[in-house]
């Protein structure tokens, strides 16, 4: 099982080398989308002028949405926490995502670096 990090997806919109990469590895593969991650793409969407329900519609027709639990959101937040010291850019949002992930027994395939330190992450580069 693999979570899509929000980096991930807009590589596959963008269609760019890193997007064709992340799309070959993804193939005939269970996914799973954090519902976090529809709030990032419409948030890119809106930087970009793009129409996102055309985004949003792959993503739920190609991916399992998977729901916030309570244990990912603490979970989350002291994991943000604590890495905030090693990684200044490392956000809420990805360590909830993160935690996600692991409490439904996904990996996390992504393009943000700042994931190297986490068990269960598959940085694309």
């Amino acid at each position: 099982m693999i979570l899509l990090d929000t980096s991930a997806w807009v590589e596959v919109f963008r269609g760019t080398a890193l997007g064709k990469k992340i799309k070959s590895i993804i193939y005939d593969k269970v996914l799973f989308t954090s519902v976090l991650s529809i709030a990032e793409i419409s948030k890119w969407c809106s930087e970009n002028s793009l129409d996102d329900s055309k985004f949003l519609d792959i993503i739920e027709e190609n991916s399992n949405l998977i729901a916030l639990k309570r244990e990912a959101l603490i979970s989350g937040g002291k994991l943000c926490a604590n890495l905030k010291k090693k990684i200044h850019n490392f956000d809420l949002i990805d360590a909830c995502i993160y935690t996600s992930a692991r409490i439904y027994g996904a990996g996390i395939l992504t393009t943000d670096h700042y994931f190297e330190l986490l068990e269960g992450a598959q940085i694309i580069s």
